[in-house]
């Protein structure tokens, strides 16, 4: 007997209204107990939605506190809450939301030592973390509980997410370990648009509540990858692994550990295309494209012949996509998918590179201009060359950041790698 008051039945009313949920769905939301690790980006939009949502309990655990820097994506935060608490801030935007949700705050962050003995306690977990060590943390906890989790990670225009059940694939079936340092930036190193939070976090939601009520197909053995600044979304398929180390047949993990988190330092790489010649101008792009996937700041400066060598082959084609399959999937080689899903599994996949190793076919100058600085290359070009050359900003690539003289470029490489080529 489901025992709803007037004002429940109406606050939840669109849900009632949908045969896949009803009265039934919404008593199992209102039983349900929701633990989401971090109150930042993605934990932001998981604990309103799923508040708002009438989940019955929700435990929020974050050792940190708001930072003004945080407030551009963690949207359960405001100006006044800067300096305090995220877990207290979170559970009274909770409370403003919807009094009937109970929350259960831990001031901490998840460790090996207490992971076990925290999750225990809840149905579904959600991983709202920006660190490796704490996503591989809740995965191994979770597995070893046989808790079902969802994982979540964004970073600059990209997103990712999967469903985790028992019995299905893991993280480590993806990721077998975390990444070595100075691999992969973090958001304060590389930057992320703040809405893609929100993206992510909604998706996140509305898979814990479709795992609730029995609506829909999870993102089980799918991982879910997104672009926004193209709106690419794309499902790969993901197998779990027999010799998976925790959810393998043999696992070789029997305990949690708590993993060093890599620091790692945004190094930088600037180019100078100062040669005319055709196969160093695509070396430069080559190059560029290559170091910005692993986490480089990558800038090009175009110089008087660089310039007039791109204005002389602009809209040719000048390589082939056999070259592309092979630099760039040694570069981006060790993960467990096929060849052709590489860089959009990590994230880092712009429509044209895809297009190109699938299609084994050139890519003109404008081709290898979008793909670069899809990956956040950032193109200059000397201002002194653009007058001479007659050439404007509007009509050339509209991909150039800015003209610049060459003082001013060295100064922006300054800390870094300057390469001529």
């Amino acid at each position: 007997m489901f025992d709803f008051s007037e004002e429940e039945l109406n606050r939840y009313s669109r849900h009632i209204l949908l045969k896949d949920v009803g009265v039934e769905g919404q008593e199992k939301i209102r039983n349900a107990k929701v633990l989401v690790v971090g109150a930042g980006g993605l934990g932001s939009p998981v604990i309103l939605y799923l508040a708002a949502a009438g989940i019955g309990t929700i435990g929020i655990i974050d050792g940190d506190v708001v930072d003004l820097s945080n407030l551009q994506r963690q949207i359960i935060h405001t100006t006044k809450d800067v300096g305090y608490s995220k877990a207290l801030s979170a559970q009274e935007k909770v409370k403003a939301l919807n009094p009937h949700v109970k929350t259960v705050v831990y001031r901490d962050f998840l460790r090996a030592d207490n992971a076990l003995d925290i999750i225990k306690e809840y149905d579904f977990i959600i991983d709202g973390t920006d660190n490796f060590p704490v996503k591989f943390l809740i995965n191994d906890a979770c597995v070893m509980a046989g808790k079902p989790f969802s994982h979540g990670g964004i970073l600059r225009f990209d997103g990712q997410t999967f469903t985790h059940v028992p019995g299905h694939s893991c993280y480590r079936c993806i990721f077998n370990a975390p990444p070595p340092a100075n691999l992969v930036p973090t958001c304060s190193q590389a930057g992320v648009l703040g809405a893609i939070a929100g993206m992510l976090g909604t998706i996140q939601a509305a898979e814990t509540l479709k795992y609730f009520t029995g609506a829909g197909e999870l993102l089980t053995d799918k991982l879910l990858v997104f672009n926004a600044k193209t709106m690419d979304f794309r499902k790969i398929s993901v197998a779990k692994r027999d010799n998976c180390p925790i959810c393998g047949h043999n696992p070789s993990i029997t305990e949690l550990v708590d993993y060093e988190q890599a620091a790692c330092e945004m190094k930088k790489l600037s180019l100078i295309a100062f040669s005319g010649d055709f196969d160093k101008l695509t070396a430069v792009f080559t190059l560029a494209s290559g170091a910005a996937a692993v986490g480089y700041e990558v800038n090009i400066f175009f110089t008087f012949w660089g310039l007039d060598a791109i204005k002389q082959k602009k809209g040719r084609s000048f390589v082939g996509g056999n070259l592309l399959t092979k630099i760039f999937g040694f570069m981006m080689g060790g993960l467990h998918v096929a060849p052709t899903s590489r860089f959009n599994f990590c994230g880092l996949g712009p429509r044209i590179f895809r297009k190109l190793m699938k299609k084994n076919n050139v890519a003109t100058l404008e081709e290898l201009v979008e793909a670069s600085t899809a990956l956040g290359v950032n193109l200059y070009a000397c201002e002194m060359a653009m007058h001479v050359l007659g050439l404007k900003q509007s009509d050339f690539i509209h991909e150039v950041k800015d003209t610049l003289g060459v003082a001013t470029f060295l100064e922006i490489s300054e800390g870094g790698r300057t390469m001529f080529i």
